[in-house]
């Protein structure tokens, strides 16, 4: 059998203490970069939707300033149509 003196085996658990101490301080800085990822996601992920929600609005507004100029270059054109009509009796 072989026997560790006292310091010897002091040394070996302060091994395993550093090792287990790093390991948790990994573990610890591991969890702290997911949570940063994890909020960072959630921010663009709610710009996002945002941004989403404004270029819904901002395509229905172009649609209705479309349909209100074809309206009008119709009425424009219509009108013209008239004034010729006029114009040759």
């Amino acid at each position: 059998m072989h026997h560790h003196s006292l310091s010897q085996q002091c040394f070996k658990v302060s091994k395993v203490r550093i090792k287990l101490t790093r390991k948790s301080s990994s573990s610890a800085n591991m969890e702290q970069i997911n949570m940063k990822l994890f909020l960072e996601n959630r921010r663009m992920t709610d710009e996002n939707e945002r941004l989403r929600q404004k270029a819904v609005l901002l395509r229905q507004e172009n649609q209705n300033l479309l349909s209100e100029l074809k309206k009008k270059r119709f009425e424009s054109t219509r009108e013209q149509g008239r004034a010729l009509l006029l114009s040759s009796l």
